[in-house]
């Protein structure tokens, strides 16, 4: 007998809209400039475009590991899917005889992207380090009209994407950076803190991440850890980016499930630049801990290589290779969120907390969820959002089968 259908499955199985049939906008920009910087942007002499709203979404990085199971939960989904990426003989493998469009297109020539975008209604971009390959992607999706998402988590592509967000805006495009567990879920669990402050500023957000000593990363993701640490790091201080080292504060808390008590350390977090976008807040940290892993990191951040040399690719392929050889541990991940808000005497505070099974795979999840839910809805803010803002967190996290806990004034 069949199985249960995946969470997502069920939740489009009760929620599914019909599509929405044609969107029609003015840009504001003229085809001969550049629409991404403001003094080229001129009179607008295209006339106002219709365009029709497919269904088809274009997954970008569909041969690695997180693109992988992306693809596997659109499909699940019934959302027509074209894969891209730069090998034809990777794309003809994974597609097989599925019957799935194909495209050959290079992650950094932005007018071979945005012709390939062309005809679409959302790009899902998981080909990091998205530090050296995030921006053509996001340029190549306001040339072509259609919404964004990808699965970064990188702090400084974060910042770099400000600059997209009027442009963005007038062309009534969603850009929805780190749609996966980091930093994508812990937005959404502010959005569910925040909701408990009521019209009161807040004053911290504290957002804590773990992942499980038997966890298995990527290469991608080791690499893209080795581009943070040589990037310039930052924590939010008294509504301003202050410049931070990573480690320089560390902690214990206590994590819900099977993961409990972690001991972390102070990171670059993209949540600082997501949360400081969505609220008026004075501070805002990141701290994470995934034991072996964070030693791993500590090697690299002392080499003095460029992280696309050859000596830091080798050492990040010999840490995948090795992983089989540490000991199996605790799996999964457990995120807890802290936000702390002004009251006319005192303060409050609220602790949101979840903990999930498998990174790559809840990832994948929200990947897929939020792209149907671009695909199918007409009520997505514009311009550069977080998760938390573009769509309402509850049904989102129910999207995903994530279930979160909120305790008032924890300890």
């Amino acid at each position: 007998a069949a199985g249960p259908a995946p969470p997502m499955v069920e939740y489009w199985r009760r929620r599914l809209r019909a599509p929405i049939a044609t969107v029609t906008f003015k840009p504001t920009w003229t085809r001969a400039g550049d629409p991404l910087w403001p003094q080229n942007q001129g009179e607008n002499t295209c006339e106002a475009l219709t365009v029709a709203i497919r269904e088809r979404v274009l997954l970008l990085g569909a041969t690695g590991t997180t693109g992988r199971l992306t693809l596997r939960h659109l499909l699940a989904l019934g959302i027509p899917t074209t894969v891209a990426g730069r090998s034809a003989e990777k794309l003809a493998a994974l597609a097989g005889d599925t019957g799935l469009e194909t495209t050959e297109v290079r992650i950094d020539d932005r007018e071979g992207l945005a012709r390939a975008f062309t005809g679409h209604a959302v790009v899902v971009n998981c080909v990091g380090p998205f530090l050296r390959f995030g921006s053509a992607p996001v340029e190549a999706a306001l040339d072509a009209c259609l919404h964004y998402l990808d699965s970064s988590w990188e702090q400084a592509h974060f910042l770099r994407l400000a600059k997209y967000d009027e442009v963005a805006k007038r062309q009534g495009i969603t850009v929805i950076p780190g749609a996966g567990v980091s930093p994508g879920v812990s937005d959404l669990l502010v959005a569910i803190g925040a909701r408990h402050r009521g019209r009161e500023p807040i004053e911290s957000v504290t957002v804590h991440y773990v992942e499980g000593a038997g966890n298995r990363f990527s290469y991608g993701t080791l690499l893209a850890n080795v581009e943070v640490l040589k990037a310039n790091s930052y924590r939010l201080a008294g509504g301003e980016l202050v410049a931070m080292r990573v480690g320089e504060k560390r902690k214990t808390v206590e994590f819900p499930g099977r993961l409990g008590r972690q001991r972390l350390m102070l990171y670059p977090g993209a949540d600082v630049a997501a949360v400081s976008r969505s609220y008026q807040v004075r501070d805002v940290e990141h701290y994470f801990g995934a034991q072996w892993f964070t030693g791993v990191l500590g090697l690299l951040g002392r080499l003095r290589f460029r992280p696309d040399s050859v000596l830091v690719r080798a050492v990040c392929s010999t840490a995948v290779r090795l992983q089989g050889l540490v000991p199996g541990g605790r799996t999964g991940f457990a995120q807890v969120v802290d936000l702390r808000w002004r009251l006319a005497h005192g303060s409050r505070a609220c602790r949101v907390g979840l903990c999930g099974d498998e990174v790559y795979e809840v990832t994948a999840r929200l990947l897929a969820s939020c792209a149907a839910k671009l695909v199918h809805s007409a009520s997505a803010p514009t311009g550069v959002v977080s998760p938390g803002r573009a769509f309402d967190p509850d049904d989102l996290l129910d999207a995903i089968g994530l279930t979160a806990v909120v305790a008032a004034d924890p300890g």
